[in-house]
C-alpha cells in the first residue's frame, strides 16, 4: 500500500504512482489536504485506510 498526502514537497506524488505500478497487488491513497507526515497530520484516517487494506 502506498499513501501520499496531496501537499508533500518531499515525495513527488507523479513518481510515487509510477512506482506503486511496478508492485503487484499494490494500491495506492492520496489524503487531501496533507503534507508529508500523513501519520501525524491524518492519524485517524490513515489508520482506517491501513487497516482497510489488510483486512483484503
Amino acid at each position: 500500500m502506498f499513501i501520499f498526502g496531496a501537499l508533500d514537497k518531499m515525495v513527488n506524488i507523479e513518481v510515487g504512482k509510477k512506482f506503486s505500478n511496478l508492485v503487484k497487488n499494490s494500491s495506492t491513497h492520496i489524503f487531501e489536504g496533507c503534507g508529508h507526515m500523513i501519520m501525524i497530520e491524518k492519524a485517524f484516517e490513515m489508520r482506517e485506510k491501513v487497516l482497510e487494506f489488510l483486512k483484503k
